[in-house]
């Protein structure tokens, strides 16, 4: 049967739900599993986009190292083939070669100089900050031994002994000077090895964080997704169990989620009103109920006291009847000894009837047999 009892409005802030997500609209709740999924994949793609761009910065310093390492060689190469050209130029003055030939030698030199001047000036922009300084003293040294070497070439035609001198301080020069472009050229070539290995494993360690975020990604998506769906489908859930026990008759059944601002909110708030306007509907029934009860117990007072004034009228009108149908039984007693009397002499009346008319049928007959002797 229906619970008649009227309970006050009590709210639910539904458990374990913020009060933010909780007035959400529905709509927008379906969206945040979504929008952290979306907001993961931005963090992945700049993990990968700043992993990618660290490893193409090592790879990029990797492969300037190996171009560095190929400008030192050719360096190198151009120094010895001037310092080559300088011993030529020499020889050929003390062998006697013609003069043309010579001085050709000594031009050519001059030109592997000016060409050793702009690959030093190469190399020292493409080095990095860490040996720029081991360059100028290379490139320092080498003019060192540029200024010998012009100098020897300037008197290689005048004087061939200051000329062989001045070529042997220029050799000593050389060799320094080679000797410590053959030093950075290593130290060049130990950077770029380092530099491909870090770029590799740069490239790994972006691979491995890349996994991870896709695998916190993913269990924040899911969590997100199990969250919200909780957060849409349990206030349903209890909105639906009250629904239903209203519409079993349970009107005393609390209504939850009334502080609720979204779609779940504004049914209970519904519901409530509707609960309240069954309710007092409900009473205004029974109060009317009891109003029609009390004029029908009015109504039947009255008929009982109609009753029972008739049933002493009617106790009154059976003792007459009791004492008419007493003198009455006692006339049908008269009346039935009479009939039984007239009875009995209709029957002894109807017996000489008969009587008399065998009498007369014997007389007939005798007749009749008096008549045939008489003929």
């Amino acid at each position: 049967g229906a619970d008649l009892s009227v309970p006050g409005r009590i709210s639910n802030l539904g458990p374990g739900t913020p009060t933010m997500l909780k007035n959400l609209p529905i709509i927008q709740k379906t969206l945040i599993a979504p929008g952290i999924a979306c907001l993961m994949i931005l963090i992945i793609a700049a993990v990968f986009f700043i992993s990618a761009r660290e490893t193409n910065d090592l790879q990029q310093r990797a492969g300037a190292a190996g171009q560095l390492v190929l400008e030192t060689k050719d360096l190198q190469g151009l120094v010895n083939a001037g310092h080559a050209t300088l011993f030529r130029a020499l020889s050929w003055q003390q062998s006697g070669v013609a003069a043309g030939d010579v001085a050709k030698a000594a031009d050519e030199a001059r030109t592997i100089y000016e060409n050793v001047d702009e690959l030093f000036a190469k190399i020292e922009a493409d080095t990095e900050a860490d040996k720029v300084e081991a360059v100028k003293a290379i490139r320092d040294g080498y003019s060192a031994y540029r200024d010998v070497a012009s100098e020897t070439l300037e008197t290689v035609a005048i004087d061939s002994f200051l000329a062989s001198m001045l070529m042997t301080d220029a050799h000593i020069r050389l060799l320094d000077v080679s000797g410590k472009i053959q030093e950075l050229s290593a130290s060049i070539i130990q950077q770029a090895d380092d530099l491909q290995i870090q770029a590799k494993s740069a490239q790994d360690l972006a691979q491995l964080e890349g996994m991870g975020v896709v695998i916190v990604a993913f269990i924040l998506s899911l969590a997100a997704a199990i969250f919200t769906g909780r957060a849409i489908t349990a206030p349903i859930s209890r909105i639906t169990t009250v629904i239903k026990e209203i519409a079993s008759g349970r009107s005393n059944t609390e209504i939850t989620d009334l502080d609720r601002k979204d779609e779940v909110g504004a049914i209970a708030e519904a519901l409530d009103i509707m609960k309240e306007g069954l309710i007092a509907r409900f009473e205004n029934m029974v109060g009317q109920s009891m109003t029609e009860l009390n004029n029908m117990a009015a109504n039947l007072n009255d008929t009982a006291n109609e009753m029972t004034l008739a049933a002493g009228e009617t106790n009154t009108q059976s003792d007459q009847v009791a004492s008419a149908a007493s003198l009455a039984s006692t006339n049908v007693n008269t009346v039935a000894a009479a009939t039984e009397q007239l009875s009995a002499s209709i029957g002894e009346i109807t017996r000489k009837v008969s009587d008399a008319s065998q009498i007369s049928s014997s007389a007939v007959a005798e007749t009749e047999r008096t008549n045939e002797q008489m003929q």
